[in-house]
C-alpha cells in the first residue's frame, strides 16, 4: 500500500501500520526531521538507501559509487529476487534520469548508461519519462526562470555566477524546491563557471 501526502496528519496515519520505513536519495539525515518526530512515538526501523555517504546513517544501503539513488534500488530488487516489470523500469529509469540531471552528472565508467539500456529494453516508457521530468514546467516555473536568469550576475572573470533570491524573485509565483533545481541548474550550466 502506498500512501502520499504531505501532511503531518497523513504521515502519522502511514507510520500507525508501517513495518519498516525505506529513505531514499538522503543526503542528510537533517531533511527527515519531520519523520524522527513523528516517528518517536511508533520506533518502527528505518533503513537508508542512498548513493550518497551520510553521517548519522546507522542502517543502511549505501553504494557511493553508483551515479543515483535508482541504480542501488535496482540491485536491491535484484538481490531480492525481484521482477522488473515495465512500470518498475520506468520509476528506476526516472529516478536515475532526474539524479543524474538527464545523465549529465555520472560517475566513471559506463554502469549507469548500461543500466539505462537495460532498463529499456525491460520497457521503460521514455516518452512518460520525458514528459514528466522535462517537458512539465508550469508557467510559474518559466516565470521564475526568466527573473532569475535576468538578475544573475559574474564574478570572477566570469567562473563565478550567482543571483539575490529576495522576495522579488518569486514574487506571486506558486512554485516547489523543484522550480529552484531548475534554476540552479541553469546557472551552472553556464560555459565557464566552475
Amino acid at each position: 500500500e502506498v500512501l502520499v501526502t504531505s501532511d503531518a496528519n497523513g504521515l502519522a496515519q502511514a507510520l500507525e501500520s508501517a513495518d519498516l520505513i525505506i529513505l531514499t536519495d538522503t543526503i542528510r539525515l537533517s531533511r527527515r526531521c519531520r519523520l524522527n518526530k513523528e516517528n518517536a512515538t511508533y520506533r518502527i526501523p528505518m533503513v537508508v538507501i542512498d548513493h550518497h555517504v551520510s553521517r548519522g546513517v546507522q542502517h543502511g544501503i549505501i553504494v557511493d559509487m553508483s551515479s543515483s539513488c535508482g541504480e542501488v534500488i535496482y540491485y536491491v530488487l535484484g538481490e531480492l529476487g525481484a521482477s522488473i516489470t515495465p512500470p518498475i523500469a520506468t520509476l528506476i529509469y526516472a529516478s536515475i534520469s532526474y539524479d543524474t540531471v538527464s545523465f549529465r552528472f555520472v560517475r566513471p565508467g559506463s554502469g549507469t548508461l548500461t543500466l539505462a539500456g537495460e532498463l529499456l529494453d525491460l520497457g521503460a516508457d521514455l516518452q512518460r519519462i520525458q514528459e514528466a521530468l522535462y517537458q512539465n514546467e508550469s508557467t510559474d516555473a518559466v516565470g521564475l526562470l526568466t527573473r532569475g536568469l535576468a538578475g544573475i550576475e559574474y564574478a570572477l572573470e566570469g567562473r563565478f555566477v550567482y543571483l539575490v533570491a529576495d522576495a522579488s524573485l518569486s514574487g506571486s509565483l506558486e512554485l516547489d524546491r523543484e522550480d529552484y533545481r531548475t534554476l540552479i541548474q541553469h546557472l551552472i550550466s553556464i560555459r565557464g563557471v566552475c
